[in-house]
């Protein structure tokens, strides 16, 4: 049950980082330190509703960062 938590907080991570990286600031014209504040609320919103232990946080937030390399890689041109 935890791998599956840390597969959620590892993908929900990503996304975010997709989505005010990349999505926001070329698609919508948001300015990219609105976008910054965005990503910072919501992770500070996951990590705070989180019921894992700090370490879990840790790895899943690292771990969130290398898939989100692999989406920059995959599907930026």
């Amino acid at each position: 049950m935890m791998a599956l938590r840390i597969i959620f907080n590892i993908l929900v991570a990503s996304l975010l980082l997709y989505i005010t990286i990349i999505f926001l600031p070329d698609s919508m014209n948001v300015n990219e330190t609105v976008s910054k504040w965005i990503f910072m609320i919501m992770i500070f919103t996951l990590l705070t509703i989180s019921k894992e232990k700090g370490w879990i946080k840790l790895i899943s937030m690292f771990l969130g960062l290398a898939v989100f390399m692999l989406f920059n890689i995959l599907f930026v041109p």
